[in-house]
């Protein structure tokens, strides 16, 4: 018995639609020392109003190998902004003049991680830059 083809209505296609999970693409990119390191995760976008730090935080607690820890320094200009990812490394930075750029691809942004809010879609650059 051949079976019949599933017939969508408008109101089935909108409603899965509506339903569709919102992700961002979050990539880390740690090219100045060994290990070097460019990995990039799917996250899905549970709160269209969660700014990219709780993201940041959820990483860290999943263990999905996107960073083991951060921390962060607040700049009245600019909200919180990255100091480290991964082990301490504050040093290195500063020996090296080096510092993590947020890039919205494909443009830089200089909104801090507690004001750059993801959307759908959006691919979330972390870079390490000299």
């Amino acid at each position: 018995m051949a079976s019949k083809p599933l017939k969508i209505s408008k109101d089935t296609a909108d409603e899965s639609e509506s339903t569709k999970k919102k992700s961002f693409t979050f990539t880390v990119n740690y090219p100045l020392r060994e290990p070097t390191f460019d990995k990039s995760v799917l996250m899905e976008i549970e709160n269209e109003k969660s700014p990219l730090i709780e993201y940041m935080k959820k990483a860290v607690d999943e263990q999905n190998g996107l960073m083991e820890k951060f921390t962060v320094k607040y700049l009245l200009s600019r909200g919180y902004v990255i100091e480290a990812i991964f082990k301490n490394e504050r040093e290195f930075y500063s020996k090296n003049e080096s510092s993590w750029e947020i890039r919205t691809e494909p443009e830089l942004t200089e909104r801090g991680i507690s004001n750059l809010i993801p959307e759908d879609g959006m691919k979330v650059l972390l870079e390490l830059i000299q």
